[in-house]
């Protein structure tokens, strides 16, 4: 089965890397000479935030991609990945839209490539995972969970 899916939403870590830099903001603003160290810091750590928010904002907004869930593997954006070489997937059931995690063998978070939230849900694709991870003997865990860059 082929399911259109989009990355997971990045709004709530944009709102926070801007309120970040809006802290840092006064102190960029009224700049201390008397010691550049920290000055500089602020100045790297805010460039650094603002990167981040617009990374997790465009990966937001990019175009939908396609799952395929085949006997034997899942294909995520091109990417095939064995039954045998996934440790587990996660599901975040809390949302709107679920939130799905593939986290590979030998990796102790689900990379971010391997996230993704489906789009079209007529054809209920939750159960669909859910009877291709019965039938693969891949463990499902329903909570959530955090993602690596």
């Amino acid at each position: 089965m082929i399911y259109k899916s989009k990355n997971p939403s990045g709004y709530q870590l944009t709102v926070c890397m801007l309120f970040v830099c809006g802290i840092q903001l006064p102190n960029l603003l009224r700049p201390n000479f008397d010691q550049p160290i920290l000055y500089i810091s602020q100045i790297v750590i805010s460039t650094a935030c603002l990167l981040i928010a617009a990374t997790a904002f465009i990966r937001t907004r990019l175009k939908p991609f396609s799952v395929k869930l085949s006997p034997g593997l899942i294909e995520v954006k091109g990417k095939q990945i064995q039954a045998s070489d996934i440790r587990c997937i996660y599901l975040s059931l809390g949302d709107i839209d679920p939130l799905v995690g593939i986290r590979p063998k030998g990796t102790m978070l689900p990379p971010l490539n391997l996230c993704y939230r489906y789009v079209d849900r007529s054809q209920d694709p939750v159960s669909q995972l859910h009877n291709w991870c019965r039938e693969h003997r891949v463990k499902l865990v329903k909570r959530r969970f955090a993602r690596w860059l």
